[in-house]
């Protein structure tokens, strides 16, 4: 912001939340995989995700709205789509075997506490477990947090594509039980 002032330049600041599409599904924000086992810390829990077709869509919006020039605002598709409905979608999307573990957040975060401590009486203070073991890290990628794209949609902006559609997008068009737009897509694709 100084360096935009200084030369007088227009800056909009826009802050994504987890951007996934084709190629960037396994998002941090959801969990660990451990193997073929994928653990999901506070299953019901809505992280801040935007796909990546709407997030490009609000890039270009607020590049078309003189009224955003010196704003700051969050890019998230506003849908809350729980880390649960996500890992789920993931799984069939992807046809990935191996079972899902949801893990209560707040259990989660004592145990990696407890790891965390385990390990430094055991081998010192100066012991460095996984980054999903240190408390802080853990805290900042997975406790829960309400982003809105307020800003955004006070200017008139909303994410154009709904979550199924991003999941056709990401995944393919797969006929799921009560996703009739899964359904039209594959059935126009066998025709």
């Amino acid at each position: 912001r100084r360096a935009a002032e200084a030369h007088r330049l227009e800056l909009t600041v826009l802050r994504p939340g987890f951007v996934w599409g084709r190629g960037n599904d396994d998002l941090a924000c959801i969990g660990q995989r451990l193997g073929r086992l994928q653990l999901v810390f506070g299953p019901l829990r809505a992280p801040p995700l935007t796909h990546v077709a709407n997030c490009a869509d609000a890039f270009r919006f607020v590049l078309t709205r003189a009224e955003s020039v010196g704003k700051t605002y969050n890019v998230v598709d506003g849908m809350r789509v729980s880390a649960a409905r996500f890992a789920r979608e993931r799984k069939r999307g992807t046809q990935r075997a191996g079972p899902i573990l949801w893990v209560p957040y707040l259990a989660a975060r004592g145990l990696v506490a407890l790891a965390n401590l385990g390990a430094r009486l055991v081998f010192g203070p100066r012991y460095r477990l996984p980054s999903l073991c240190a408390p802080v890290r853990f805290r900042l990628r997975y406790q829960p947090v309400r982003a809105t794209s307020s800003g955004l949609a006070a200017l008139g902006w909303r994410a154009p594509r709904p979550f199924e559609a991003c999941v056709d997008a990401t995944w393919g068009a797969l006929p799921f039980p009560g996703r009739a737009e899964g359904a039209l897509a594959a059935r126009r694709d066998a025709a």
